[in-house]
């Protein structure tokens, strides 16, 4: 269980920070299992950096600080969660995957009340990705330039 856990963490943290032209790796402990794929990030050039530093940042307002939030939910019992998917054993789409393929499916469709489980309801990954990706099939993005898109 240690194990599993610290290469959960190492996985995440490649994935979520990221390393200037890192390579793809698999954090799945399991060499039988589906491929978790983490890495393969643009470098953080000035200009990235300048688009990440205008994401607006949260203000807690005291009416948030005082609503009391359940200690747990699972969405995945909710018919706007879409069913799980491989995001592919060759890309490096993991922030589009996440973001385009989970989360932006979940919202609209809970927003027009619809089921995430028929495929005509599910957004495309690649969508935003293809366009990302520097023309690398291995290339990596960063979450947020899909959004970009999206709006």
């Amino acid at each position: 269980m240690k194990n599993l856990i610290k290469t959960l963490i190492l996985c995440f943290t490649v994935c979520l920070m990221g390393e200037a032209n890192a390579q793809l790796i698999n954090c799945n402990p399991d060499p039988n299992g589906e491929p978790w794929w983490a890495g393969d990030l643009p470098e953080i050039t000035p200009e990235i950096q300048a688009e990440l530093d205008a994401i607006p940042r949260l203000v807690i307002t005291p009416k948030s600080k005082s609503t009391v939030l359940p200690t747990k939910v699972d969405n995945s019992k909710r018919q706007w969660f879409r069913p799980i998917f491989n995001q592919g054993y060759y890309d490096g789409c993991c922030g589009q995957a996440a973001g385009i393929g989970y989360l932006f499916t979940y919202e609209i469709n809970r927003i027009r009340n619809l089921s995430s489980a028929i495929p005509e309801n599910q957004y495309p990954t690649h969508f935003t990705w293809n366009f990302l990706n520097m023309i690398d099939s291995l290339g990596g993005s960063w979450y947020h330039w899909g959004w970009d898109i999206v709006k």
